[in-house]
């Protein structure tokens, strides 16, 4: 590691990675404007290798966990944000990450995801 700092290999890694993540950060965020629009609020969108996606038309709970069971039937992984609060959220959430497919891959993922969410926006 230290001869891939002292050479700037890391540096080099590092700008080329921040380029990738933010131009899959970009084809997620259309996706879900295109395909979701109103129907989700999105946070969590400055930075990181995944964001949380709020579902307006969702109770949280066992409607989560059907959703998030359609979905992996469509080939869609989605995570509930519940498990990471201390107590229930009142809303429902999901964590999209977004860090290992890429900007097809993701497009496609989302508009199945609207597909199992009833149509698009």
């Amino acid at each position: 590691m230290a001869t891939l700092i002292r050479e700037g290999h890391f540096e080099r890694h590092v700008r080329r990675a921040r380029a990738l993540l933010v131009g899959r950060r970009r084809a997620l965020l259309d996706a879900i404007g295109r395909h979701l629009g109103d129907r989700v609020e999105v946070s969590g969108t400055e930075a990181g290798l995944h964001l949380v996606m709020w579902l307006r038309d969702v109770r949280p709970g066992g409607s989560v966990d059907a959703l998030i069971g359609r979905a992996a039937r469509a080939g869609v992984g989605v995570y509930p944000v519940a498990p990471f609060y201390l107590t229930p959220p009142r809303r429902a959430g999901l964590f999209l990450g977004y860090a290992g497919l890429d900007e097809t891959e993701i497009r496609a993922g989302i508009e199945r995801l609207a597909e199992v969410l009833g149509g698009r926006a």
